[in-house]
Protein backbone atom coordinates (compact mmCIF):
# COMPACT_ATOMS: atom_id res chain seq x y z
CA UNK A 1 0.00 0.00 0.00
CA UNK A 2 1.40 3.42 -0.88
CA UNK A 3 0.10 6.89 -0.16
CA UNK A 4 0.36 10.09 -2.17
CA UNK A 5 1.23 12.68 0.51
CA UNK A 6 -0.23 15.57 -1.49
CA UNK A 7 -3.70 14.07 -1.95
CA UNK A 8 -3.89 11.39 0.74
CA UNK A 9 -4.96 8.93 -1.96
CA UNK A 10 -4.05 5.36 -1.13
CA UNK A 11 -3.04 2.96 -3.86
CA UNK A 12 -3.03 -0.76 -3.18
CA UNK A 13 -0.64 -2.89 -5.17
CA UNK A 14 -1.48 -6.56 -5.60
CA UNK A 15 0.94 -9.05 -7.15
CA UNK A 16 -0.70 -12.21 -8.41
CA UNK A 17 1.79 -15.06 -8.54
CA UNK A 18 0.85 -18.06 -10.60
CA UNK A 19 3.62 -20.63 -10.84
CA UNK A 20 4.05 -24.32 -11.47
CA UNK A 21 7.53 -25.69 -12.04
CA UNK A 22 8.62 -28.31 -14.52
CA UNK A 23 6.19 -27.27 -17.27
CA UNK A 24 6.66 -26.37 -20.92
CA UNK A 25 5.31 -23.52 -22.98
CA UNK A 26 4.98 -25.96 -25.89
CA UNK A 27 2.52 -28.20 -24.04
CA UNK A 28 1.30 -27.25 -20.55
CA UNK A 29 1.23 -23.46 -21.08
CA UNK A 30 0.49 -23.67 -24.81
CA UNK A 31 -1.40 -20.54 -25.86
CA UNK A 32 -4.53 -20.90 -28.00
CA UNK A 33 -3.10 -19.11 -31.04
CA UNK A 34 -0.21 -21.60 -31.25
CA UNK A 35 -2.73 -24.17 -32.47
CA UNK A 36 -3.28 -27.64 -31.16
CA UNK A 37 -4.59 -28.22 -27.66
CA UNK A 38 -4.47 -25.18 -25.38
CA UNK A 39 -2.32 -25.95 -22.38
CA UNK A 40 -4.04 -26.86 -19.13
CA UNK A 41 -1.73 -24.52 -17.22
CA UNK A 42 -2.44 -21.63 -19.61
CA UNK A 43 -6.12 -22.07 -18.78
CA UNK A 44 -5.40 -22.49 -15.04
CA UNK A 45 -3.26 -19.34 -15.01
CA UNK A 46 -6.09 -17.28 -16.48
CA UNK A 47 -8.68 -18.92 -14.20
CA UNK A 48 -6.54 -17.92 -11.22
CA UNK A 49 -6.35 -14.29 -12.38
CA UNK A 50 -10.09 -14.17 -13.13
CA UNK A 51 -10.90 -15.58 -9.68
CA UNK A 52 -8.72 -13.02 -7.93
CA UNK A 53 -10.12 -10.14 -9.98
CA UNK A 54 -13.66 -11.16 -9.09
CA UNK A 55 -12.82 -11.23 -5.36
CA UNK A 56 -10.73 -8.07 -4.96
CA UNK A 57 -12.88 -6.67 -2.16
CA UNK A 58 -12.18 -9.82 -0.12
CA UNK A 59 -8.44 -9.82 -0.86
CA UNK A 60 -7.42 -6.15 -0.86
CA UNK A 61 -8.05 -4.23 2.38
CA UNK A 62 -10.37 -1.28 1.80
CA UNK A 63 -10.98 -2.08 -1.86
CA UNK A 64 -14.38 -1.18 -3.27
CA UNK A 65 -15.43 -1.79 -6.89
CA UNK A 66 -15.91 1.94 -7.50
CA UNK A 67 -12.13 2.39 -7.07
CA UNK A 68 -11.47 0.20 -10.08
CA UNK A 69 -8.13 -1.45 -10.75
CA UNK A 70 -5.41 -1.60 -13.36
CA UNK A 71 -3.56 -4.62 -14.65
CA UNK A 72 -0.15 -3.00 -14.93
CA UNK A 73 2.09 -5.81 -16.06
CA UNK A 74 2.76 -9.48 -16.69
CA UNK A 75 6.03 -11.23 -15.86
CA UNK A 76 7.10 -14.48 -17.50
CA UNK A 77 10.01 -16.58 -16.25
CA UNK A 78 10.05 -20.01 -17.81
CA UNK A 79 11.87 -21.91 -20.49
CA UNK A 80 14.18 -24.54 -19.07
CA UNK A 81 11.96 -27.50 -19.92
CA UNK A 82 11.37 -26.29 -23.49
CA UNK A 83 15.14 -25.99 -23.90
CA UNK A 84 15.55 -29.71 -23.19
CA UNK A 85 13.71 -30.67 -26.39
CA UNK A 86 14.87 -29.53 -29.84
CA UNK A 87 11.34 -29.27 -31.28
CA UNK A 88 10.03 -27.29 -28.30
CA UNK A 89 13.09 -25.04 -28.34
CA UNK A 90 12.63 -24.32 -32.06
CA UNK A 91 9.05 -23.15 -31.55
CA UNK A 92 9.66 -21.31 -28.27
CA UNK A 93 9.89 -17.83 -29.82
CA UNK A 94 6.61 -18.13 -31.71
CA UNK A 95 4.88 -19.74 -28.71
CA UNK A 96 6.06 -16.93 -26.44
CA UNK A 97 4.87 -14.26 -28.89
CA UNK A 98 1.50 -16.04 -29.08
CA UNK A 99 1.34 -16.31 -25.28
CA UNK A 100 1.85 -12.56 -24.92
CA UNK A 101 -0.80 -11.74 -27.55
CA UNK A 102 -3.27 -14.25 -26.09
CA UNK A 103 -2.79 -13.16 -22.47
CA UNK A 104 -3.29 -9.53 -23.48
CA UNK A 105 -6.46 -10.45 -25.37
CA UNK A 106 -7.83 -12.77 -22.68
CA UNK A 107 -7.24 -10.21 -19.92
CA UNK A 108 -8.61 -7.37 -22.06
CA UNK A 109 -5.44 -5.26 -21.86
CA UNK A 110 -4.09 -4.91 -25.41
CA UNK A 111 -0.94 -3.03 -24.40
CA UNK A 112 -0.19 -4.92 -21.17
CA UNK A 113 3.55 -4.54 -20.47
CA UNK A 114 5.38 -7.86 -20.35
CA UNK A 115 8.69 -8.59 -18.62
CA UNK A 116 10.51 -11.76 -19.60
CA UNK A 117 12.99 -13.30 -17.20
CA UNK A 118 15.88 -15.15 -18.78
CA UNK A 119 17.05 -18.54 -17.60
CA UNK A 120 20.73 -19.27 -17.97
CA UNK A 121 21.18 -22.50 -19.89
CA UNK A 122 24.63 -24.02 -20.35
CA UNK A 123 26.46 -20.80 -19.61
Amino acid sequence: EKSDADTNNVTNILLIKVAWGGRTLAVEYRPPSSGGTTGLYYEAMLANVYKIRSNLSEIVPGYTPDRGYELAGFAWHQGWNDGCNATMAAEYESNLANLIRDVRADLGVPNLPVSIGVSGMDG
